[in-house]
């Protein structure tokens, strides 16, 4: 899939730059929100599938099988509630850092509606959950994921829930279970992780992010035209969070090796509940 985000860079620089030449600052600012709403609305389908198969990870490792229906239930169950939290980007526009965001495509009173849907969503999720805790304990990581996604949902946006909260909820997710991940990769490459690696890694991903998202995007806006709005910074924005959703997608795909890196054992050949019956990671 690298052909992903290599068609994306040039396609956002392309129409960055057509957008910067041919039309006006107020044009330009609307262009960049609407890059801006795009990602945001997406953010909670990217956050519902990751939820979905993080928990069907943390099932597969606790040796907890679940039916069909259940299954059912925890893949599409939330979707409801991401779409109430996404109308709220589709009934009102506001502004977040300078851009004003949203469409203002559905009537405010549809809000009401979409609310009693996402709680009437979330009803079969907890019938679920008891019906786990009725035969075994419930793994803490998929309790845990879908906690976090209901809090997440269940209030409006806002540029604390973006920046700060969101953010530090999808990386808890994955620090259930990244480091056993990388531990078993490792190990299937007769490789060794040591901390001198790991700190590696954090500060490399540090600078990395630092680089692509606060000094590069501010420095091209300021070469083209620095009373301009910060188009750069908002095609850079949207980059990185597509490019981001396509990694989780290519992550999390069922038979995966990372997949079958968490859950496999010392010993075994095939990841328990993974690769193996019906129901599998998508």
């Amino acid at each position: 899939m690298w052909w992903f985000p290599v068609t994306l860079a040039v396609g956002l620089l392309a129409f960055a730059l057509a957008v910067r030449f041919t039309t006006s600052e107020a044009v330009e600012a609307r262009v960049a929100g609407a890059l801006i709403s795009s990602v945001f609305l997406l953010t909670g389908w990217h956050y519902v599938k990751q939820t979905y198969g993080i928990g069907r990870v943390s099932l597969a490792l606790a040796d907890v099988s679940i039916t069909r229906r259940e299954a059912n239930t925890l893949r599409y169950g939330l979707y409801p509630l991401w779409i109430f939290n996404a109308a709220q980007l589709l009934t009102a526009t506001r502004f977040f850092d300078g851009y004003e965001i949203g469409f203002r495509l559905l009537p405010p009173a549809s809000l009401e509606l979409l609310r009693i849907a996402a709680v009437g969503a979330a009803i079969p999720i907890v019938v679920v959950f008891a019906q786990l805790a009725s035969r075994r304990r419930v793994p803490g990581v998929l309790l845990a994921s879908y906690v976090a996604s209901v809090l997440w949902f269940a209030f409006p946006v806002n540029a604390f829930a973006t920046t700060i909260a969101l953010p530090a909820l999808h990386a808890l997710q994955y620090l259930a279970i990244g480091h056993r991940a990388e531990i078993g990769l490792a190990q299937t490459k007769g490789q060794r992780i040591t901390t001198h690696w790991w700190l590696n890694i954090f500060v490399g991903v540090t600078a990395g992010a630092l680089l692509a998202s606060r000094w590069l995007p501010g420095l091209i806006d300021r070469q083209l035209d620095p009373t301009a709005p910060l188009l750069a910074a908002a095609c850079f924005f949207v980059f990185l969070n597509l490019h981001h959703y396509l990694l989780d997608a290519t992550i999390w795909k069922s038979g995966g090796s990372l997949v079958r890196a968490v859950v496999a054992r010392p010993g075994m050949t095939e990841a328990p509940g993974v690769t193996q019956g019906p129901l599998t990671v998508p």
